[in-house]
């Protein structure tokens, strides 16, 4: 089992936007606000979140799967940092149902839980986006069809899902909650990186390419996304 660490860095800006069109910046020229970048990459440090044997850095998240299809490792936990759960479109517990020409940015993850990749994931939304303590909020986190357990703490939902996999019924942990609710974990084995510009303002994207750099990215990877940035309309 490894720990892969999975982050949009769409988690910085507000507000945040649920729709995007890919290769579209549905939001350019808006205003928004994006939070402090040295104290995000601060406490990712202190999680020893960024200690990673490989970092890969991209535009579109749904990249996260090919590299963990790149890994073939099975059963391995995420850590899912991002404004959206990316676990959106798909509502039937078969997941051997999936159609891998529809595999998206907003619903990558169920594939790897398809393949089994994945079978524990923490998503770490930020401060004041979602009211992890109404219920009515977090029910919409999951399919009804799959949900088997779901209890509440301040700040913080467990859910036990059940879906069918190409590996036969798994029962998937999921827990929602806050960055500095996460557990310690000893290594990373993977860290992934998306921008996702057609989710916020081009406004954002200074502050954007900063995080890269304190994340660790080539200059000739920020080069590379930060042309893809100015390409999109």
């Amino acid at each position: 089992m490894r720990i892969y660490v999975d982050i949009d860095l769409d988690f910085l800006v507000k507000p945040i936007k649920q729709e995007g069109i890919n290769n579209i910046r549905k939001y350019k020229g808006e205003d928004c606000t994006v939070s402090n970048v040295e104290n995000f990459i601060s406490t990712l440090n202190n999680l020893r979140l960024l200690k990673a044997k490989q970092k890969k850095f991209f535009t579109n998240h749904k990249k996260s799967y090919t590299y963990w299809w790149i890994n073939r490792s099975l059963n391995n936990t995420l850590i899912h940092i991002d404004a959206h759960s990316d676990l959106y479109r798909n509502k039937q517990r078969d997941l051997t149902l999936l159609s891998d020409t529809d595999m998206n940015c907003d619903d990558y993850i169920w594939y790897a839980i398809r393949d089994g990749f994945i079978e524990k994931i923490y998503w770490v939304v930020p401060d004041d986006s979602y009211n992890l303590c109404d219920e009515s909020v977090v029910k919409k986190f999951v399919p009804s069809d799959v949900l088997v357990e779901m209890s509440m703490k301040e700040n913080q939902v467990d859910f036990l899902l059940e879906v069918i996999t190409r590996y036969g019924i798994k029962k998937i942990q999921y827990t929602v909650l806050h960055l500095n609710q996460l557990p310690r974990f000893d290594s990373i084995d993977l860290l992934t990186v998306a921008t996702s510009p057609e989710f916020y303002s081009d406004k954002a994207d200074e502050h954007i390419f900063k995080a890269l750099r304190l994340l660790g990215a080539s200059e000739d990877e920020i080069k590379r996304i930060m042309q893809f940035h100015q390409e999109i309309c």
